[in-house]
């Protein structure tokens, strides 16, 4: 149902009668009396059963049922420093450094705070902190939260790729056969790696995988000072090679390159040339489907000319939306753990920390 069709429901199975004992002092000049429908008969409940079988609250009821249209069920007081208090929130939030999503930049302009708030409580314990330093009105968690979504903001919380499908199937929101449909992409490609694999591994084929890691910032200080200074974003692009189980990251920080298509071409063709360069043979390279990493027609142009150059069979194969495990994710994994609790001043100690 919708809106208005469960307002209707709702009073269908409400009776309003006088109070029987209305008193001038008294607030309650109406009786609510509760039914609910069993083979087409209103059979009279409590006001608990009602509210609960209906998961509705006592006031949305009555509002419902009671109150004119347009009229809040309790009087809200206006309070004379909410604007004061929307500023100095808008404030505290302009002064914190925000990051851009590494996943969804294409589709959303959302900015997200830097991995230092874990939760929007304690975001909001630091603010009511600043803004008692400050002699500042706090603002209640209701207005701050507002603020916050109006300014278009997140929290920082890096994530594993979850898939649409498989959690659309789960709440009934996708078909069973696009499901199927999805499920034996995954089992093709993850089979067809597996063979790969073994090829790799007989010596046939040189196979890859490679992955962009989350944002790193730097410094990386616990100082709460750190929170409203802007970071250096630094970044890490990583190529692992199932076959030897090599491993070479390409460090770089925003002064020295970007995330263009073009950076990430030059760091496939300078790995992929060391390893041409000691055993011509074919390649395989399994990535995720990101359009800026892998799947551009910079990346295909260099890797053709490369093929072309050493005479040599190059493929690469994407793995299904959503189901983008790979090898090199556990390089990422070591790299976290070390990183943990470290902290990083310049971008060259991320080296001298993962030594």
């Amino acid at each position: 149902m919708n809106w208005n069709e469960k307002k209707t429901y709702v009073n269908n199975l409400v009776d309003i009668s006088k109070a029987k004992r209305a008193k001038n002092e008294s607030r309650r000049s109406n009786t609510l009396t509760y039914h609910l429908r069993l083979n087409n008969d209103r059979l009279r409940v409590c006001k608990n059963m009602f509210l609960n079988t209906l998961s509705l609250k006592e006031w949305t009821v009555r509002s419902w049922t009671i109150l004119p249209a347009g009229k809040r069920p309790f009087p809200v007081t206006k309070d004379p420093n909410l604007s004061l208090k929307r500023t100095f929130v808008k404030q505290f939030l302009d002064s914190l450094p925000k990051l851009p999503s590494h996943y969804c930049r294409a589709s959303s302009n959302k900015l997200y705070l830097e991995p230092v708030f874990n939760t929007q409580s304690q975001l909001y314990n630091t603010y009511k902190i600043e803004a008692e330093q400050l002699l500042q009105p706090v603002a209640s968690r209701k207005v701050f939260d507002s603020v916050f979504f109006k300014e278009n903001l997140g929290i920082f919380n890096p994530k594993k790729d979850e898939c649409n499908i498989c959690c659309g199937f789960k709440t009934k929101n996708i078909s069973e056969k696009e499901y199927n449909v999805h499920i034996d992409r995954k089992n093709t490609v993850r089979a067809e790696k597996c063979k790969d694999k073994t090829l790799a591994l007989n010596g046939e084929i040189h196979l890859i995988t490679a992955d962009l890691q989350a944002l790193k910032l730097c410094p990386k200080l616990n100082a709460s000072a750190a929170y409203y200074k802007t970071k250096l974003a630094v970044h890490n692009f990583t190529i692992y090679n199932l076959a030897t189980k090599d491993v070479m990251c390409y460090w770089f920080d925003e002064t020295e390159g970007d995330l263009k298509s073009s950076s990430f071409t030059n760091f496939y063709i300078d790995y992929i040339t060391s390893i041409l360069c000691e055993d011509p043979k074919p390649v395989v390279i399994y990535t995720d489907g990101c359009t800026y990493q892998n799947r551009n027609t910079v990346l295909s142009n260099a890797l053709l000319r490369l093929a072309m150059e050493y005479k040599v069979d190059i493929f690469h194969k994407y793995l299904e939306k959503g189901h983008t495990q790979m090898e090199v994710d556990s390089v990422h994994s070591v790299i976290e753990r070390i990183l943990k609790n470290q902290e990083i001043y310049l971008p060259s100690h991320f080296h001298i920390r993962l030594k």
